[in-house]
């Protein structure tokens, strides 16, 4: 991280904890190893599943608290057969046009198909997981909600997930 880049992300790590939270801090990740690990099988055999930031819900079921100033930790369960008419989107911190006109710009379960239907990957998992992804609660995060998931993903058989950002 560069002078300019570094002052910059002090000035928001400032600027969140004079407006929303005294005790904010950025992660600084910088002098951790990333770990690196081979996959268990080829993506051919694999069970692949989506993350999706999105803030994406089955419509009827419980939202994200979008009131909440530090964000929303927790996640939501998308099953592989949810279409856009069954998902409601609790996020508003971006522009939904997009994903209305197709909701595989955010949550590729189209894509995911054809991956599988053209032998790209095993299989689709049976779930998919969204949260929203505006959460100043980084800790809660990475120590807690990422952990729930990582062993609902494990339980179920998941070999590999697909980031999809908002």
């Amino acid at each position: 991280m560069n002078k300019k880049d570094l002052a910059r992300a002090y000035a928001l790590e400032e600027g969140l904890r004079s407006r929303v939270d005294p005790d904010f801090s950025l992660a600084d990740r910088r002098g951790s190893a990333v770990p690196f690990v081979l996959p268990s099988k080829p993506l051919g055999r694999a069970t692949v599943a989506l993350v999706s930031s999105g803030g994406f819900h089955l419509a009827g079921e419980a939202t994200f608290d979008t009131t909440e100033p530090m964000g929303d930790p927790g996640y939501r369960v998308i099953p592989r057969e949810a279409r856009r008419e069954d998902l409601a989107i609790a996020h508003t911190h971006y522009d939904h046009r997009y994903v209305d006109r197709d909701l595989n710009v955010a949550l590729p379960l189209d894509r995911l198909e054809e991956m599988e239907a053209e032998g790209r990957i095993g299989a689709s998992a049976q779930e998919h997981v969204s949260f929203m992804g505006y959460c100043l609660r980084t800790e809660v995060l990475s120590r807690q909600t990422s952990v729930e998931v990582a062993h609902r993903f494990l339980e179920r058989g998941v070999d590999a997930v697909i980031l999809a950002p908002t």
